[in-house]
């Protein structure tokens, strides 16, 4: 939207809304509440995306299977990766960025 030029038709308010339509990436970044991430990483794996997962995979162990069994299914790559967005290492880097890249 605006600046980054996307069309209205490709923003969405809800994951449901933008699984409801055919795939428009190859990725899926799933970050939604810990306990809330089975429905999404499964419906977008259907999709043919392949799934980026924050850590944890899940709650339950039988979210996380149905997440992986969702993923071989529709042959699709599943990454978790480790949430750092609160650690003061993550501000201090994004701070030292604008001086590094001029």
């Amino acid at each position: 939207v605006g600046a980054h030029n996307i069309p209205a038709a490709n923003t969405f308010t809800s994951w449901e809304d933008a699984a409801s339509v055919p795939r428009l990436a190859t990725v899926a970044i799933i970050c939604t509440q810990d306990q809330m991430h089975r429905a999404p990483a499964v419906a977008f794996a259907k999709l043919g995306y392949q799934i980026l997962l924050e850590k944890p995979m899940a709650t339950t162990e039988e979210d996380c299977m149905a997440i992986v069994a969702a993923c071989k299914e529709n042959n699709v790559m599943l990454g978790v990766c480790h949430v750092l967005r609160y650690r003061s290492v993550r501000s201090q880097m994004i701070d030292g960025l604008p001086a590094a890249c001029d």
